[in-house]
């Protein structure tokens, strides 16, 4: 096993003066779908050198975490613990400052006037709890993490398709829940950022550049490079789904609104089957322009080609499903071929665009479980390039043992350091896209 650098904690307080790198043990967990990161650590006053007033007065303290110098979460202590031993000890357990919007409940006099745009409504809805400031960049956070710059076709992304018009928030709804909600019809997530004044709106980024590698085989699936203590791969196809089908009502009276309507390029009694090896088209179904005059509330019937795709993309070799929707009254009735329809219907997005962005998220959550790749590794950085492991990147996996070889996309990080079992890495891993955020890139 190659040796690797003792990390080093650095745990500031920035409302006390107070900065200490005597760590017992610490934790921090980030995942990039999960509202708010998790941190504990536990500090130390050794004997002799007992300070008592240094561990007072922590609860609800802003503290910033630095990871060997590079800053992981800017959070707020919520839970302590004071104990001997020996020495004197305190543990901390906390959140980010997203968690301020989670328990922040939206002010009942909060109202999105017309025209009003996604940035605005954050800042507004937001504002309460310090938020002044939105960010569309991803990237300066992600390299804060890493430690170095990730290179990316993908320049900061603004995600504005649509008024936001008569969105109101639920009683007792959580500022983070709103925004989400919300976002989550635009196509992004609501993220944070290096400083508690700001937020991120911004999705995945499966087309930047690997910011690691891991290769293991058969016979040497610890391999010394790597630092790999183990790893699993888990295909679960329970919920998978042959053929996706979304409909809403989009437009109101006097609106100008383009309805759509799925058209299939094949008759129902004529459905076919497909197979990986076949040279059969992706998108058969098509969306097709009725009206795009101002008009009442149309209905919208789509086939998202974009969730078809990448339902064939994870069809497991030689196995036959069944691509087009099958009419109850088509009297074509499936022999070997698999046919599972997943239907969704949303009365709520403003367009055909909003539509699409809660339909691919819907469908991912029945896709992404088809490869889930956890790999655990000793340090918390990767040895050939040095780089610290940070969610929203891409890590190259070549795993003979997992049956994996391609790229993967990390969304869930756990760092974890005790003195007796020392420093480890848990990295949660999907396929690019697995999420369905950002339906139309």
């Amino acid at each position: 096993m190659t040796q690797l650098d003792e990390p080093s904690l650095g745990v500031q307080f920035e409302g006390l003066d107070l900065t200490t790198f005597r760590i017992k043990s610490y934790s921090i967990d980030s995942a990039y779908m999960t509202s708010t990161d998790a941190f504990s650590f536990t500090m130390y006053e050794p004997e002799g050198d007992v300070d008592a007033t240094r561990f007072r007065g922590l609860e609800l303290q802003p503290v910033s975490l630095y990871l060997d110098g590079n800053l992981q979460v800017r959070g707020r202590v919520e839970i302590t613990e004071v104990g001997q031993g020996p020495g004197l000890t305190i543990k901390c357990e906390g959140r980010d400052y997203m968690a301020d919007l989670v328990e922040c409940h939206v002010d009942p006099a909060l109202a999105i006037s017309e025209n009003m745009k996604l940035e605005q409504v954050v800042k507004l809805a937001a504002g309460p709890v310090g938020i002044d400031t939105v960010s569309f960049d991803a990237s300066v956070w992600r390299n804060s993490r890493v430690g170095v710059s990730i290179e990316t076709p993908l320049g900061p992304r603004t995600f504005q398709n649509a008024p936001l018009k008569n969105y109101k928030a639920n009683p007792g709804e959580g500022i983070f829940q709103f925004l989400s909600r919300i976002c989550a019809r635009f196509g992004c997530t609501v993220q944070p950022t290096m400083e508690r004044n700001s937020v991120l709106l911004g999705a995945p980024d499966y087309v930047q550049s690997p910011a690691y590698s891991v290769q293991r085989s058969i016979s040497s699936p610890t391999a010394a490079s790597n630092n790999v203590l183990r790893a699993v791969a888990r295909r679960n196809y329970t919920k998978y789904p042959t053929v996706a089908l979304v409909s809403g009502r989009t437009g109101g009276v006097g609106e100008g609104r383009v309805t759509v309507s799925a058209t299939s390029a094949l008759e129902a009694n004529t459905i076919a089957t497909y197979r990986r090896a076949s040279s059969e088209n992706f998108g058969s179904a098509k969306a097709t322009i009725i009206s795009s005059v101002p008009q009442a509330p149309q209905e919208t019937t789509i086939i998202p080609s974009n969730v078809q795709q990448t339902i064939l993309d994870l069809l497991p070799e030689d196995v036959s499903i069944i691509t087009q929707r099958i009419l109850p009254k088509s009297n074509y009735v499936p022999t070997n071929a698999l046919y599972r329809l997943f239907y969704m219907r949303d009365n709520i997005g403003k367009d055909v665009n909003q539509i699409m962005n809660v339909a691919a998220r819907a469908a991912a959550e029945r896709l992404k479980d088809c490869l889930q790749y956890e790999i655990v590794f000793r340090g918390h950085k990767d040895v050939a390039t040095g780089r610290t492991y940070a969610v929203d990147t891409v890590i190259q996996v070549e795993d003979e043992v997992c049956d994996i070889s391609g790229l993967l996309w990390v969304e869930h990080v756990r760092f974890n350091y005790d003195e007796n079992e020392g420093p480890t890495t848990t990295l949660t891993c999907w396929r690019p896209g697995s999420f369905g955020i950002g339906a139309q890139e």
